[in-house]
């Protein structure tokens, strides 16, 4: 199944962008999971947002980005509003700390997100 793929994961990723203001960054630490010969426009997630900002629904921000090859990360995480995070302990088993309300944790969570960011050349970018 392609990272980002699941139809539930894409659903919840339009009805997130439909408010205004809200942000979806990704950045991946490879280049996006992608059959030969396709573009980055291919991807369901990327393609279903793509439609959403084409039919003007999308009010918040979107971008993907890819990790740069000379800074790798080991571990997979989410961070949500600064107040949540999701850090996987083992990738084959999917297990994973998750918290909600532990703000400090997850900011700090955040400034590593925004390093890697900062740190990744980016993919596409779309804005309500």
């Amino acid at each position: 199944m392609l990272v980002y793929g699941s139809p539930s994961i894409i659903d919840a990723a339009r009805h997130l962008l439909r408010k205004p203001g809200a942000k979806l960054s990704v950045v991946v630490e490879d280049a996006l999971d992608l059959d030969e010969g396709q573009e980055a426009a291919d991807h369901p997630l990327i393609a279903a947002i793509q439609m959403e900002a084409d039919r003007g629904w999308m009010r918040g921000e979107f971008e993907v980005k890819v990790l740069e090859a000379n800074d790798p990360f080991e571990s997979h995480f989410i961070v949500m509003d600064h107040q949540a995070y999701r850090i996987e302990t083992d990738d084959d088993q999917a297990r994973a700390v998750v918290n909600f309300g532990n703000s400090e944790t997850a900011e700090l969570a955040a400034k590593v997100f925004e390093s890697l960011s900062e740190n990744s050349r980016q993919i596409i970018a779309l804005a309500a």
